[in-house]
């Protein structure tokens, strides 16, 4: 569970979440961004979702534990509201990016990053 949410963090500071690439090709570069936005604030309100009811059910699993291992389950549904942090900040930045970025002027999307070749060494 704790590698799940932190690699869907992970996922998002990377752009590397879910998406229909096909879509998102075809879209001019406003309309990219107006996507960006929507995508960016749709990840905001699940952060928020995973965050609240992942602390509720750790709450209610205090002094719970497990049948097999006899630990308690906070540690195990405690990387519920921990990954929602972690995806919330990410989503913000998302978010971000996309709000501050001059479609039409920056050729590529942000977080997009390439190496020229003068940054290549042999």
């Amino acid at each position: 569970v704790w590698v799940v949410m932190i690699g869907a963090s992970l996922a998002l500071k990377l752009k590397e979440h879910f998406a229909v690439e096909l879509l998102h090709k075809k879209l001019g570069s406003e309309d990219r961004r107006l996507g960006g936005i929507i995508v960016g604030l749709s990840l905001i309100v699940f952060s928020l979702l995973i965050l609240v009811e992942g602390v509720k059910l750790t709450l209610l699993s205090v002094g719970v534990t497990t049948a097999a291992m006899e630990v308690s389950r906070v540690y195990l549904f405690a990387a519920l509201p921990v990954g929602g942090i972690l995806m919330l900040v990410r989503s913000i930045e998302l978010l971000y990016q996309y709000a501050t970025w001059k479609a039409d002027t920056t050729p590529k999307e942000p977080g997009d990053e390439t190496i020229s070749e003068k940054e290549v060494s042999v």
